[in-house]
């Protein structure tokens, strides 16, 4: 989070979000298409299913890492910050997957609402 301050964190936020949604035929793109696949697998089997919860709480923590920076910063509003970190994952990844799927969403203004709800009000973009 180099280069994080309390005056672009919103901004950061919400690009690091935008640059991580998948966009027709780039790494992004692949690499949730192999997740789906790899979701499905999950779903009958247990050895799978645990590699899959792995990864998704690694992907919670680093939204809980970026909300703590936050935090000590004083632009999050939010009092748990687990839960928080887990609805921008969340959030995320279901914005992903609806790209993925060709469904018409106005993906960056629920993005930039979704980051907008953990901030104090100085710094929503």
């Amino acid at each position: 989070m180099k280069g994080w301050t309390k005056e672009n964190f919103g901004e950061k936020l919400y690009q690091f979000g935008l640059d991580s949604f998948p966009i027709k035929e780039d790494d992004h793109y692949t690499l949730l298409k192999v997740l789906n696949e790899f979701t499905l697998i999950a779903s009958r089997n247990p050895v799978f299913k645990e590699h899959l919860i792995g990864v998704q709480g690694e992907f919670a923590n680093g939204f809980r890492n970026i909300l703590l920076k936050g935090k000590e910063e004083g632009v999050i509003i939010a009092v748990n910050i687990d839960h928080y970190a887990k609805i921008l994952a969340l959030v995320m990844d279901n914005i992903s997957r609806s790209i993925m799927l060709g469904f018409e969403i106005e993906y960056k203004a629920v993005w930039k609402e979704t980051v907008n709800s953990v901030l104090v009000e100085e710094a929503k973009i």
